[in-house]
């Protein structure tokens, strides 16, 4: 894929992510701040992801994605859920995670398991709600 046609795709998230936070916390929706959409809430699947799929090219504009996003919208994630992710993977985020700010490294969580349990709660969900999203 292009590295052109990823970062159109990326900006019409983004573009898609502002338009849903400001539907969700303008009235009548947002009846108190309890209400109030507080950002998305990634879950990314690594299952299957092996050392022939991780290129440099990919880590590269993986890395000047990331950067887009802290400066553009910050704010629009909540957190991030890595989850299933190899070995290699974990490797390769302690070099990335230097260049972003410590605020976006916060929000994001890297596993080689499910994450299960701590999803759910964040979601406030059961395992019969999101369970695809987890396996």
């Amino acid at each position: 894929i292009p590295e052109d046609h990823i970062k159109r795709f990326y900006l019409m998230m983004l573009d898609k992510a502002f338009t849903m936070q400001n539907y969700a916390n303008t009235p009548p929706r947002k009846s108190s701040e309890n209400s109030k959409w507080n950002g998305s809430i990634d879950v990314i699947n690594l299952k299957g992801i092996s050392m022939s799929h991780l290129h440099i090219s990919g880590l590269r504009l993986l890395n000047r994605v990331l950067k887009i996003a802290q400066l553009v919208a910050p704010e629009i994630m909540d957190k991030t859920y890595i989850i299933h992710a190899p070995w290699f993977f974990s490797a390769a985020w302690a070099i990335i995670k230097n260049v972003l700010a410590p605020d976006i490294v916060a929000k994001v969580v890297i596993t080689s398991g499910s994450a299960e349990k701590e999803i759910l709660e964040h979601l406030g969900g059961d395992r019969e709600q999101y369970g695809d999203l987890l396996n």
